[in-house]
């Protein structure tokens, strides 16, 4: 931590500046070059121990039904949750095979399989719909309770204007419903 003082009318005032590498916004670690690194580590390991405990769930016991709700409940929640920091940062890449990889285990079938085959069965939206829908959702209210719209979240909101046409569509939820 580096310091210096400041004196104005006889008054001294000993300023503290400090450098911060890791910074937590709204759950959401940031590094400083905003790439995500400390949330695919988080990410990982929530996976993974999900993984480790839907392994050891019999098929005779718990049905497709119950392990894709599983899944959605300890995995996807995560992806759903961080997917609109993932987008703004332009690191959807990085999570997009952990996010399937997630599922085929969850499901216990080969890794190979092709991803869109596996998301239309299960009737589940890729990781680049789930922030565009999310972003159209807040887009509007956003201005509203903070003044402006960054120029970063309209372009990437624009860019995902595509995805989130085809989560609506895949979940048959009408675009009025928005949050303001």
């Amino acid at each position: 931590m580096t310091g210096f003082k400041v004196c104005h009318n006889n008054v001294s005032v000993y300023v503290y500046r400090e450098l911060v590498l890791e910074y937590e916004y709204l759950g959401v670690p940031l590094d400083s070059a905003l790439t995500l690194k400390h949330l695919l580590t988080l990410v990982k390991g929530k996976v993974k121990k999900f993984s480790q405990r839907i392994g050891l769930a019999l098929n005779s016991v718990t049905g497709t039904t119950t392990k894709l709700n599983l899944w959605q409940t300890y995995a996807r929640c995560h992806f759903d949750c961080f997917s609109p920091a993932m987008a703004i940062c332009n690191r959807l890449h990085k999570f997009e095979s952990l996010f399937t990889r997630s599922l085929k285990k969850a499901f216990g079938l080969p890794l190979p399989l092709p991803n869109e085959r596996l998301l239309k069965a299960a009737n589940t939206p890729t990781l680049t719909q789930i922030p565009g829908y999310h972003l159209r959702r807040n887009k509007r209210a956003i201005p509203e309770r903070f003044g402006h719209c960054p120029s970063s979240l309209t372009r990437v909101s624009e860019d995902l204007s595509l995805s989130a046409d085809q989560y609506l569509a895949m979940k048959n939820v009408p675009c009025t419903q928005e949050i303001s």
